[in-house]
């Protein structure tokens, strides 16, 4: 069982680097007439290899951790520090504390007997109690009103499209799948492809 929880953040975490990708210029135009590219933090563009819809991406099932369900809301939370907030600490510290519950063979039952799991704090065992108590988050129902995370969440979906070129077509009031295809003239013709076969992102990230 340890092996496979291993596998599976060694999987979740550490994907192959997006071909698109350029190390060698941080922030470019792609051409008098096209879009133009914003340019990122490296640090930021490093650690950013993917980005899923929220909610998507689940720990075990209730089957073989029972945990599950604790693990799911804090890859949530995590997903979003990342790919709305680009917040890496927290999104270790969430991304941690679902690993360490994922490992346990028991189910957790207090945020108190939290505490005393190595990777989770003050912060996280409150949101495991009020979890308990009312069955969801304020901070995670807080978070998917967010118009704005909803809208990257929305526009990731297609392959080529990273969480900056996102905030670029939010500013210029795109913040849907449907808007995009009425505005393919902002697209690459690497993004066109992507919305117009209806596939999901492959960690390509909007950079030269």
């Amino acid at each position: 069982m340890h092996y496979f929880i291993n596998l599976f953040f060694t999987v979740l975490i550490v994907l192959p680097q997006s071909k698109s990708l350029d190390s060698s210029a941080s922030g470019v135009q792609r051409s008098k007439s096209g879009p133009k590219w914003v340019t990122l933090d490296p640090h930021w563009v490093k650690q950013l290899k993917f980005v899923n819809r929220m909610s998507k991406r689940k720990a075990t099932s209730p089957d073989n951790n029972p945990n599950h369900d604790f693990c799911d809301f804090l890859f949530d939370l995590a997903d979003y520090e990342r790919t709305v907030n680009n917040n890496m600490f927290k999104f270790k510290a969430y991304k941690n504390a679902a690993a360490a519950l994922a490992a346990l063979p028991n189910r957790i039952n207090s945020g108190t007997e939290a505490l005393s799991i190595k990777g989770i704090g003050k912060s996280i065992a409150k949101k495991i109690d009020e979890f308990l108590s009312t069955g969801k988050l304020r901070k995670l129902d807080s978070i998917r009103e967010d118009s704005t995370g909803q809208a990257i969440a929305e526009l990731t979906r297609v392959s080529g499209i990273g969480p900056a070129k996102a905030k670029e077509l939010i500013i210029q009031g795109i913040t849907t799948i449907e808007d995009l295809r009425n505005r393919e003239d902002l697209l690459t013709h690497h993004q066109i492809i992507g919305l117009r076969r209806g596939l999901p992102s492959c960690g390509d990230i909007d950079v030269l």
